[in-house]
């Protein structure tokens, strides 16, 4: 009895056997981790309370502003009443770790079975691309995908204001 999902991939591979060829297996190695990081993100946006996360952390920035003001003018009763607001901005940050953690969790594992998926498609020894700025170094599908999955994340991360906190 074999297993049903290697007679899954048998079946891609056979369908899709053109495209696993050099030297259109660079397209198809590359065309599916950008599909993944995709994906990738359409699961955590879809988990994660995105807009929730972005309130708190700019009414936490803001709180953080206001504490500095009342430090550096040294106003006592302005750094007191900010000081009442500490337990709702410690939930706030407490919120927003969990949101962070959730989304890097959910992350994480799509991104390793996506991995997987794709590697045992594309098959883990076969050169998918040169690289040229490592000295003309061929990579495998593993290797690209990690190096595709990093370019995703700093485009989708400077387009949308991700690493701003």
């Amino acid at each position: 009895m074999t297993n049903p999902y290697y007679q899954l991939i048998i079946a891609i591979q056979t369908i899709f056997e053109p495209l696993l060829r050099w030297p259109v297996i660079s397209l198809t190695s590359t065309s599916l981790s950008v599909f993944s990081s995709i994906i990738i993100r359409r699961i955590t946006a879809t988990i994660v309370n995105e807009e929730a996360l972005d309130r708190a952390m700019k009414e936490i920035k803001i709180w953080e502003e206001r504490r500095k003001r009342a430090i550096k003018k040294k106003d006592r009763k302005m750094y007191e009443e900010i000081l009442r607001e500490s337990r709702r901005i410690d939930r706030l940050r407490k919120f927003a770790f969990k949101e962070r953690l959730k989304s890097s969790a959910i992350s994480l594992v799509t991104w390793y079975i996506l991995l997987r998926i794709t590697t045992d498609i594309i098959g883990a020894d076969k050169v998918v691309v040169i690289f040229p700025i490592l000295g003309y170094m061929p990579l495998n599908h593993p290797a690209w995908f990690i190096i595709v999955s990093i370019f995703m994340a700093l485009i989708y991360g400077t387009s949308t204001k991700m690493y701003s906190y």
